[in-house]
C-alpha cells in the first residue's frame, strides 16, 4: 500500500515519530493539538489529567520499526534514517535515533525474566499483566525490532551496535524459546506475580493469536512451532489449509465465513457467537457450515447462532 503513495505515507510515519518521547517510549495518546517538542508525557501529571492515561504501554514504540522498514523497503528512500525529527517533549534525532531510543526504552524496561515488562499495557488494552507482568507478544516485537534495526545498523556501518543488537536478541530468544513455547504454541505472557497467561491446559483463554502471528512475522518461529501454532485451526477447517498461500480477499465467499470463524477460534473461546454464518454460500457450503459449527458445539464450545435459514 505505501508504494502506492508514499509521501502521504511517509507524512504519517514522521507524524507518529514526532510522538515518541525523548526517552524512546511512545505517547499512549496523541493529541489533536500534537505540537512536536513540546508536548507533556506520561511523566507529568498534566499529561495523565488532560488523556487519562497514566502510563506508557509497552507496544507503542515498538510499531514504528516494520512500519519504517515497509516504507524504507518499498519506496527505497534509504536516506529516510537519517531524516531529523522532533521527539514529542524536547530535543530531536535521526530516525535512526529514534529507533535507537526506541530499543533503549524496552531494555529499560525488562520485567523479571528478562522480557518487556508490561507496563500499562500492550497491544490489547484489556489484558493487564501489570507494570511487571511480561507480554510475549510485545518480546516477539521487540526481537522483530532488533532485526530490522540490525539491517539499518548494516547501511550505517555502525558495526559496534550491531554487535549490541546481535548479543541482546540471541539472549532474548533464548528466554522465548525456554519460557514461553508450550507444546504446541506460545503463552500469552506472565503477570507481574508470576501467573502464566495462555497455557495448553488452562480451561479457557488457552490460545492467543497475537504471540502465534508475531512468533511468525517477526521470524521467530520454527517452521515446525508455526505449523503447530496453526494446526488446531486446520484441523477444524482442512479447506484453510489447502488455502493458506492465498489472499484472504480472493478466497470463497464459505471460505471466508471459514477463516473468519478461525481467527475466532484461535483463542479458544468459552462462546461462540455466529450472525448469519449461511448468508450468501451456496447450499453444499452451508450444510459444510453448518456441520463445522455442530463438531464445534460438541467439542465443548457453546454457540449462540442468529440465522435465519432454519
Amino acid at each position: 500500500v505505501i508504494h502506492l503513495a508514499p509521501e502521504m505515507a511517509v507524512e504519517k510515519i514522521r507524524f507518529m515519530l514526532s510522538a515518541q518521547v525523548d526517552n524512546g517510549g511512545g505517547l499512549p495518546l496523541v493529541k489533536f493539538t500534537h505540537n512536536p517538542g513540546h508536548e507533556d508525557t506520561p511523566d507529568d501529571a498534566s499529561y495523565v489529567q488532560e488523556t487519562g492515561h497514566p502510563a506508557y504501554r509497552a507496544d507503542d514504540a515498538l510499531w514504528l520499526f516494520p512500519t519504517v522498514y515497509k516504507y524504507v523497503s518499498e519506496t527505497g528512500n534509504v536516506a529516510f534514517i537519517d531524516e531529523v525529527i522532533p521527539f514529542a517533549n524536547k530535543d530531536e534525532g535521526t530516525v535512526y535515533e529514534h529507533l535507537k531510543r526506541a530499543i533503549d526504552f524496552s531494555m529499560n524496561h525488562l520485567g523479571k525474566h528478562g522480557m518487556p515488562a508490561g507496563l500499562y499495557a500492550d497491544w490489547n488494552d484489556c489484558l493487564r499483566l501489570g507494570a511487571d507482568g511480561e507480554s510475549t507478544f510485545v518480546a516477539l516485537q521487540f526481537y522483530y525490532a532488533m532485526t530490522i534495526l540490525k539491517e539499518f545498523a548494516a547501511y550505517k556501518k555502525d558495526d559496534e551496535y550491531i554487535t549490541y543488537l546481535d548479543e541482546s536478541q540471541e539472549k532474548l530468544g533464548k528466554i522465548i524459546q525456554e519460557l514461553c513455547w508450550n507444546e504446541d504454541r506460545f503463552i500469552r505472557g506472565f503477570t507481574g506475580d508470576g501467573q502464566v497467561i495462555g497455557k495448553r491446559d488452562d480451561l479457557e483463554a488457552n490460545m492467543w493469536l497475537n504471540p502465534q502471528s508475531w512468533a511468525v512475522i517477526s521470524g521467530f518461529a520454527s517452521d515446525e512451532q508455526a505449523d503447530k501454532a496453526l494446526e488446531m485451526v486446520y484441523e477444524s477447517f482442512p479447506r484453510l489449509k489447502e488455502r493458506r498461500n492465498q489472499s484472504a480477499g480472493t478466497l470463497s465467499g464459505g471460505e471466508q465465513q471459514m477463516l473468519a470463524m478461525g481467527r475466532a477460534l484461535m483463542s479458544k473461546p468459552k462462546l461462540l457467537m455466529l450472525d448469519e454464518p449461511s448468508m450468501g454460500l451456496a447450499p453444499i457450503l452451508v450444510e459444510q457450515i453448518f456441520e463445522i459449527i455442530l463438531k464445534l458445539n460438541q467439542t465443548g464450545t457453546t454457540i449462540l447462532l442468529v440465522e435465519q435459514n432454519a
